[in-house]
């Protein structure tokens, strides 16, 4: 925004040099003298970034502005509009009534300079508060611009923490499953070979007696140790898939 100020200010200042180039003054010194003081007045004003001391320059470059029209010469008082509008909005928010404050000094201007001073109070005007307007639209921009970014930051946040989490649920599953199949194995199995070799030994027993029943009993221990081995494999196949 002071980059439009600036700007504005340096039109308004050749304007009134070439002015006074293209006029017979007699009191020209002066003039240089007051357009030096002015020109370093509103300098410091963008030098120093404490609003007080702004202030200061700002007041005293309107006072400067004020005497030099009375007592050197009228034209002086086209610098005064952007100073008004500078002090005023530190004071008042309505735009409306600043431009009221910038237009009142016309009624104690000279005639020929009237209309020339109120063209350059709109023009000012409106240069002012366009790059307010843009310097607040942008600075809206920028805090958007940061709440979306911590917005980002904290999503991409929960986003690797819920993956953490899943990770860590798949693999919880995975081991309860594993444990669930090896208890399986341990029962189902161990079940199968201890009715194997209580069948072995009573055929054992039997050997001797009844040979017949011995080869029944020898044949059921075969079937509980293929039962088992089956399931073994069965069960070992699903903790590979797992």
């Amino acid at each position: 925004m002071e980059f439009w100020i600036v700007i504005s200010k340096l039109i308004i200042f050749l304007y009134i040099v070439f002015s006074y180039v293209y006029s017979s003054v007699t009191n020209l010194p002066w003039i240089v003298f007051t357009l030096l003081l002015y020109f370093c007045t509103n300098v410091a004003i963008y030098i120093f970034k404490k609003d007080a001391v702004k202030k200061v320059f700002i007041l005293a470059s309107i006072v400067m502005i004020v005497v030099s029209h009375e007592q050197i010469h009228p034209l002086l008082l086209l610098f005064l509009p952007l100073n008004l509008y500078e002090f005023t909005s530190y004071y008042i928010q309505r735009r409306w009534m600043i431009l009221f404050i910038m237009l009142l000094p016309v009624m104690f201007a000279q005639e020929n300079i009237r209309m020339t001073y109120s063209l350059i109070a709109v023009f000012d005007f409106v240069v002012y508060t366009m790059a307010k307007l843009y310097t607040e639209r942008l600075c809206k921009f920028e805090v958007d611009n940061d709440m979306m970014r911590k917005d980002m930051q904290r999503l991409t946040k929960n986003l690797n923490e819920n993956k953490a989490y899943i990770r860590q649920s798949e693999y919880t599953f995975k081991l309860e499953e594993r444990n669930r199949l090896s208890q399986e194995i341990h029962d189902k199995i161990g079940h199968s070979m201890t009715s194997a070799l209580i069948q072995m030994e009573a055929a054992k027993r039997l050997m001797d007696t009844d040979k017949e029943k011995a080869a029944e009993l020898l044949q059921n221990a075969i079937s509980f140790f293929l039962i088992a081995i089956y399931k073994f494999g069965r069960n070992n196949d699903a903790r590979n898939f797992i």
